[in-house]
């Protein structure tokens, strides 16, 4: 497991520092059995699989939820494809399946639901087009112009 520090963009006023919190990450090889939430368009794959075989991992981790992902489905299937090309010997090598691709973030959905709960008396399903108000206000903003269901 590896885990690393994420810094909240916003400040905590009470203390007047930032918040720092400790965030799973993972490899394709973490997340490599999980199953795909969207349909794939496979011209977006394609052209995921092109750019990150140029410029490896670049915005957003995957979000995962558990043992579930939140996001990513088009990025997953690309790696997916990177390593199929790789034990096909297509390629010899592809340093985006060893880089850390995906962040567990299902403490921040854990403490989201509970609030949700308490305030309106029952709990929501997740809709997978809608995840911002499970995200907001934590380090996953920083990208939130990147997540299309945000």
């Amino acid at each position: 497991m590896v885990y690393n520090i994420i810094e909240n963009k916003d400040i905590t006023k009470a203390a007047g520092r930032k918040n720092e919190r400790m965030v799973h990450t993972m490899t394709y090889t973490d997340i490599s059995c999980m199953t795909l939430i969207n349909e794939i368009d496979t011209d977006k794959r394609d052209a995921l699989v092109a750019s990150m075989l140029k410029d490896g991992w670049v915005g957003c981790p995957i979000l995962v939820n558990g043992d579930t992902l939140l996001t990513g489905s088009h990025r997953l299937a690309a790696l997916h494809c990177i390593n199929d090309m790789v034990t096909s010997g297509e390629i010899d090598d592809a340093p985006v399946l060893y880089a850390e691709v995906a962040a567990d973030v299902s403490e921040i959905v854990d403490e989201r639901y509970s609030r949700f709960a308490e305030e309106n008396g029952y709990e929501r399903d997740i809709d997978y087009s809608d995840i911002g108000w499970l995200l907001e206000g934590s380090w996953v903003e920083e990208y939130k112009d990147e997540i299309i269901e945000w």
